[in-house]
């Protein structure tokens, strides 16, 4: 007797910021060339395609309001009718707009929806782990359903790089998870890692090679095959990888979207160097043989307090390719467009009030910024912002980021800083960056005043 199967395509395109419309009619071209070339039966796209992503960080919270839309709504009701008119059911990441009662005040998520064959919607997902903007909320739930004969699950990025939400997804009965991504050549402190050079995407045509480099090394390929393939092995799983490709906000995209088999193996990847996808079968075969299987019978629940107790600090889901951080979360800067128009200023502070210092006589004319945050600052800052080179660094960006003037991405903005990686594990110091923060407004405002003197590259 012949076990269970279902083709399942995984695909990736560069979507195009705000444009539902247009993402939409990619969508539909390639889920049409998927079920009349490759017969899939379901098409995944990657997290948040039909609004685009990245850019989110730069809205305010009614500009996001403003693109998101209630599911199930309008885009939800689009993606339904591509999947009645090719007969295939849909997987598709965007905006939430939701209200927990009529007259609660709306909150916005990352979600994803799956639609079946006929346009019905069988599941949405909000992303339990969002960062990209404060004004996300997060998911509360696992989502898993019955769809094409198998029990599926989704998370969405970040999501997976908790092995608690896999494992817990997976306990629930989860035999094919679904894992859109947004992700790779971010910014990042980790050796290898790090941005792609827009230059080389423009010129992908005449040179694909440098490209592929990048694509498939550990800025793409080679750090997500990590991720996603010990995933999918330590718990006995399908998982249907979806990426972006190509221009996400200020980033390049490596695509790579892929599908991985119960025990780890990759059975289908893009490599192509634009709007591609891949399709595979699944079987239960696979699924009976996967080493995860093995290692759910072996748990031992009772040794795992510890997973479960409450943690002594709140939760905090931080990429370390994020600008700033202030109380965990990210703050938004304006896009590589429209920082050279940005007012050479210090930002305001009176929507972010920060805690008063002791009052402090004028320092002497000559002393640096540097200087007189060392001498301010408490006993943290003196120990961990010692080093001259990461002081001085970590204060430049602080003034850089006042001044809307920062871009992380940005290699040439990386090559300001004289210690990046020491400024990075500063701004993962969420209370220690507050302190700095707190001491340079301090001292830019004496200077303002006639208290100090600024060096010539903080001039304003």
């Amino acid at each position: 007797m012949a076990g269970r199967t279902v083709r399942i395509a995984a695909v990736q395109f560069e979507s195009s910021d705000r444009d539902k419309g247009g993402n939409l009619q990619t969508m539909e071209r390639l889920a049409k060339e998927a079920v009349k070339k490759s017969g899939a039966n379901l098409v995944c796209f990657h997290e948040a395609c039909i609004t685009g992503y990245s850019f989110l960080q730069t809205l305010s919270f009614e500009e996001i309001l403003g693109l998101g839309e209630p599911v199930p709504g309008p885009s939800t009701s689009a993606l339904g009718k591509i999947a009645r008119n090719l007969g295939v059911a849909i997987g598709a990441g965007l905006v939430e707009v939701a209200r927990p009662t009529k007259s609660a005040s709306p909150r916005i998520y990352n979600s994803y929806v799956v639609v079946d064959s006929k346009g019905k919607q069988v599941a949405c997902h909000r992303k339990l782990q969002p960062f990209v903007s404060t004004h996300l909320s997060p998911g509360d739930n696992f989502c898993v359903f019955p769809l094409l004969g198998f029990t599926f699950g989704i998370l969405i990025c970040y999501d997976n790089n908790l092995p608690e939400n896999v494992r817990c997804t997976t306990l629930r009965g989860a035999e094919i998870i679904l894992m859109p991504h947004v992700t790779g050549g971010s910014a990042s402190n980790q050796p290898g890692r790090g941005t792609i050079d827009r230059a080389l995407w423009d010129n992908r045509e005449r040179d694909p090679a440098s490209l592929q480099r990048e694509f498939r090394g550990l800025k793409g390929r080679e750090w997500i095959h990590r991720l996603i393939t010990c995933r999918s092995w330590e718990n006995g799983v399908y998982a249907v990888f979806t990426n972006a490709v190509g221009v996400d906000h200020d980033t390049i995209k490596p695509g790579n979207s892929m599908v991985v088999d119960p025990c780890g193996n990759v059975v289908a990847e893009c490599t192509e160097l634009g709007d591609a996808y891949v399709c595979a079968t699944i079987s239960d075969e696979a699924l009976a043989i996967g080493s995860g299987q093995r290692y759910l019978k072996a748990r031992r629940p009772g040794l795992y307090d510890d997973l479960v107790a409450p943690s002594k600090e709140p939760s905090e889901t931080r990429p370390c390719w994020t600008r700033s951080w202030e109380s965990g979360n990210i703050t938004a800067v304006p896009p590589a467009s429209k920082q050279a128009s940005a007012v050479a200023k210090p930002k305001s502070t009176e929507t972010e009030p920060l805690p008063e210092l002791p009052p402090e006589s004028p320092p002497p004319s000559g002393r640096t910024i540097e200087d007189r945050v060392l001498a301010r600052g408490g006993r943290a800052i003196r120990e961990v912002c010692g080093a001259p080179g990461l002081l001085d660094g970590t204060v430049k960006w602080i003034i850089t980021e006042l001044q809307g003037d920062i871009d992380v991405g940005d290699v040439g903005t990386q090559k300001r800083f004289a210690d990046f990686t020491g400024v990075v594990q500063v701004l993962m110091k969420p209370k220690l960056l507050a302190e700095i923060r707190q001491v340079v407004l301090t001292q830019l405002k004496l200077v303002e005043t006639g208290g100090g003197s600024a060096p010539r590259e903080y001039a304003w």
